[in-house]
Formats: C-alpha cells, structure tokens, sequence
C-alpha cells in the first residue's frame, strides 16, 4: 500500500514521541509495518543529515499528459459524450475526472444538458444528495448540469414536502366552529397535487430509508471501533470476543454517544438484556476488595516484592484477618502484584544420560526368521502416590 507524505510525516512523529517505541505509534494509527516505521525513520534522519527530501511516497500520475490530450480531443470530435469517449478509449474510469480534463485544456467547450431533466432523474439525484450518499457535484455531473441546480431542487422538493404535510394535517383538522364552508378544488388539481403529494411522500421515504440505512451503518463502525479500543488488538475485533462486562462498557457508551436506545445495540454485540442490567448493576456496586488491597500491599512492599500470594495469606493470618488465600491470588493478579524472583525448581535427582545411547538397529522392525535373533527391552514408569507405596509394601 502508498502512503502520502503526510501520512509518513505524522507516524515518523508520532514514533519520535512515543520514543521509538513502533508498537504503540502502529496501534494508534493503525499503519504501517514495523519495518517501514523504522525505515521511513531512518530517511528521515537522512533527509535532516543531507538536506534533500526523500522521494519516497510520492504518487505517480496515472494518465499521461498525451492522454489527457487525446480523451479530450475524442470528446470534443465524437459528439461530446462522455460515456462514449470513457468506452472507445478505456480511461478514465469517472466522468468526474473526464470533464475535469475537459475544463482544463478546453475550458467551456464541456457540454451541459439542455431542456428539462425528467421527474424521475431529479428525484434519484435529491434522495442521493439529502441522504448524504453523493455530493451535490457528483449528482450534477451524473445529469449534466451545474451544482447549484441540483440544490435548488432539493430545496424545492424538501420544501413543497413540508407544505404538502401541513396542508394535509389541516385537511384532517375538523372544522372550526365559524360556518364557513370549505372550498373545494376542481378534479385536475386534486389530481395534479394528489400525484404531487405521492411523489413527494415516496421522496421523504428513500430519504429516511438511507438516513436509517447510515444511522446502522454508524453504529456498527462504533461498535467495531469500541471492541478494538477495550481488545487492543489489530483491525476486524470481533465483539463476540469481549467479556460480557466489556460488552456491557461497549453498548453503554455508543448508547450515550450515538443517542440509540440500549435495546437496539444489546442483539448487535450479543448481549442478553438481564446480563446488561446485571453487569451494569454490578459494576455500579461499590467494591468488595477495598479494605483488604491495602493490607495485600502492604505486606507485598515489606517483603520487598519477594512473597507470592501464599506467603502474603500466611501474613494476613498472622495480623488476624481471615480471608480465602484464592481471594488474595485474584487480587495480586489483578493489580499486578507479581514476585519479582520465582520460586525454586522442584528437586530431582536425575543427571542426564550418563552413557551414550545404544544405536536403534531394529527400527521398529520387530520380525525375526527365528529365535533369539532379535532382543528388545522397554522401561515404563508407574507413577504411584507415597500412600499407595506405604500400602503396597509386603
């Protein structure tokens, strides 16, 4: 993968920062190797010693100028359609970067649509653009026309929709108390704004349909994005993989952030709704340990970091206090209480092999042509507890 200049400057200072330490500068941003943190480094250094910028990381141009030449010219030669020229030569592979040529080395010679655009086509492009799915550019360039057009659509579509809604909710008002009667329009404008009313209700629809479509989307890159940061692993965290209450942190906080209901994101991260009240309820519950890591790490500090968890529940007995020696393991663990020498190895008497092994001329090859041809031997242990010993005796 390519990486621009200003992505290379921000991990080479954010390596420089975090002391040269590759894997903590990787994990924030996510890229790049570690051999390419450190080689981007070391040019660094080199461009600082010499004085001459690197480079490295600088995008070659895809298309030549002679190219550029040549589309515009089949553009302006070929009937001046852009799909046609983007077909007879093969590139480039957007309008958007076609008509950019277009403007660049025949400014006003693109060719803009002329006459109305059809209902059908203004609509698509209002739904893309009010739903954030492509720009108001992007749009224009799709049909042909300046950006400003299609933004004056939808302020007209978005608009005659809230009044087609107001005038509906007076329609259903009943009647004041005044007498006076009610004018009723001719057929062809019921009908006219009846069709008005359809389309525009159809428009409000795919709005809210994409609009709900990205609100998921949402969600699901917070979610991600949370099992990531409480996981601390590489990319594609699954929140599967999280304790329930890491699951119980998670949708707490997208809830809050994201203003979602806790019910909409519990089937999301796998989460039964009385284990998120449980884990919720628990977390805020005051602790139980709270008297008793004091004293665990008091008696931890006074052996001077030597004692394990057995020793240190053999220093709380001896001041009177009474506690589960697994409690006190748990709560070293916890902490990251850890002996700083470990214990001895257990006793053995065995030396090694005191001879040279004998060669293997069998090679699991157990068939003989007759008797005493071929000997083999085998030692298996039993192991056997002292009290069986004891028993076993004659």
């Amino acid at each position: 993968m390519t990486y621009s200049r200003q992505q290379r400057d921000r991990a080479v200072d954010l390596y420089i920062r975090y002391e040269c330490c590759a894997a903590d500068a990787i994990h924030e941003l996510g890229y790049p190797s570690k051999e390419a943190l450190r080689m981007w480094y070391r040019e660094r250094l080199e461009e600082e010693r010499t004085g001459v910028p690197s480079r490295r990381g600088e995008r070659q141009r895809r298309y030549s100028e002679e190219q550029k030449r040549t589309a515009v010219d089949h553009y302006l030669e070929c009937g001046r359609r852009l799909s046609r020229t983007m077909r007879m030569l093969g590139y480039p592979k957007s309008k958007e970067l076609l008509m950019a040529w277009i403007d660049e080395l025949a400014p006003g010679r693109r060719r803009l649509r002329h006459g109305p655009v059809p209902e059908e086509l203004k609509r698509k492009a209002v739904v893309a653009v009010a739903s954030g799915r492509l720009k108001s550019h992007e749009a224009a360039a799709e049909l042909g026309v300046q950006a400003a057009v299609v933004r004056e659509w939808k302020r007209q579509m978005l608009a005659g929709s809230k009044e087609t809604h107001v005038a509906r909710e007076r329609r259903e008002r009943p009647g004041d108390g005044g007498g006076a009667r009610p004018v009723v329009p001719d057929a062809p404008a019921v009908a006219a704004g009846s069709r008005d009313a359809d389309g525009l209700d159809e428009l409000d629809a795919d709005v809210e349909r994409q609009r709900r479509e990205k609100r998921e989307l949402d969600v699901e890159i917070a979610i991600r994005r949370g099992a990531l940061e409480l996981l601390g692993k590489e990319p594609g965290a699954d929140p599967e993989n999280l304790t329930n209450r890491e699951k119980t942190i998670l949708v707490k906080q997208i809830s809050e952030a994201q203003r979602v209901s806790v019910k909409s994101l519990l089937p999301a991260v796998g989460l039964a709704h009385s284990t998120y009240h449980y884990r919720l309820n628990a977390m805020r519950r005051p602790d139980r340990d709270a008297w008793l890591l004091p004293l665990v790490e008091e008696a931890f500090e006074n052996s001077e970091k030597r004692y394990g968890y057995k020793r240190v529940h053999l220093e709380l007995q001896g001041m009177g206090i009474t506690v589960s020696a697994k409690r006190v393991m748990k709560l070293m663990t916890k902490h990251g209480m850890v002996p700083l020498f470990k214990s001895t190895k257990r006793y053995s008497s065995y030396k090694g092999e005191l001879t040279r092994a004998p060669e293997n001329l069998a090679n699991r090859d157990f068939h003989a042509d007759g008797p005493n041809m071929l000997w083999v031997t085998d030692l298996t242990e039993f192991s056997i507890s002292r009290r069986a010993r004891r028993t076993c005796r004659p």
